[in-house]
């Protein structure tokens, strides 16, 4: 324990090493990765702070420290809603590009106009070219 960590000493604890986490900025057209990976280190980071709440709180046994460790949870489980929600979106994008580029068919149809027996005629002289 340093000196000038007043706090710490008085409490008796050890004070934590601080947790430096860079946030990529969005420069490309990756903004749904950017944002699933940040929303992954706030998550990340959120979980370790909530153990470290759930100790505070067991140890000082004070309502404001179990209030901030519900306030913690909340806000874990608020981005691991909006993780799915980024997803979703993403896929939904994804469906609709696949929709844009429409599948191409060919359709080949004949139309016949004529009467019957112009019909018939055809016919016969189809047979007699395969029997003959």
């Amino acid at each position: 324990m340093t000196s000038d960590d007043k706090i710490a000493q008085s409490l008796d604890l050890v004070p934590l090493d601080q947790v430096k986490t860079e946030l990529k900025k969005a420069t490309d057209n990756s903004d749904y990765e950017v944002a699933r990976e940040n929303i992954h280190q706030a998550i990340n980071l959120g979980s370790n702070s909530l153990q470290e709440l759930a100790d505070i709180a067991a140890s000082s046994q004070h309502p404001r420290a179990y209030e901030a460790m519900t306030e913690m949870i909340k806000a874990i489980v608020q981005a691991n809603k909006d993780l799915l929600d980024i997803k979703k979106m993403e896929l939904d994008i994804v469906d609709k590009q696949e929709q844009k580029e429409p599948e191409t068919k060919v359709v080949n149809q004949n139309l016949f106009v004529g009467s019957t027996s112009e019909v018939m005629n055809l016919i016969e002289q189809l047979k007699d070219k395969n029997n003959g």
